[in-house]
């Protein structure tokens, strides 16, 4: 026999090869089905994980904000405070010339009870 097939064999070995084929585009489509089924099943998680990651988000940036609310608090008082302090608060300046007049006082009446005291001294 030739290497060249009958018209038979030929069309024997086309309708196995459609079969085969028919069976592998059945396998082929079914296991496109399969992927796409698990794909979902993975979006649906996936959908799930980012829900739950944004619900835990918002409950924290909840709670930053309200603390940062209770520090805008906290620093209008440290403000307040700080003001009040500022306005009571004496300078370098006026407390050196209080210091010196001070002084000042403190020589002259040093001076007039040595003067006194010289003065009786001499009398006796």
């Amino acid at each position: 026999m030739s290497k060249e097939g009958t018209n038979k064999e030929i069309v024997h070995l086309l309708c196995e090869g459609f079969k085969n084929a028919e069976v592998a585009r059945e396998d082929i489509r079914n296991a496109m089905q399969e992927g796409f089924k698990s794909a979902e099943v993975a979006r649906e998680d996936i959908l799930e994980t980012i829900n739950a990651f944004a619900t835990h988000t918002e409950t924290e940036i909840g709670g930053v904000k309200h603390s940062i609310g209770g520090l805008k608090s906290e620093i209008e008082t440290m403000n307040k405070r700080l003001n009040r302090v500022e306005a009571l608060m004496v300078t370098k300046d006026y407390l050196d010339e209080k210091l010196w007049n001070l002084k000042g006082d403190m020589v002259s009446m040093m001076r007039r009870e040595v003067g006194h005291h010289e003065a009786k001294f001499h009398t006796v």
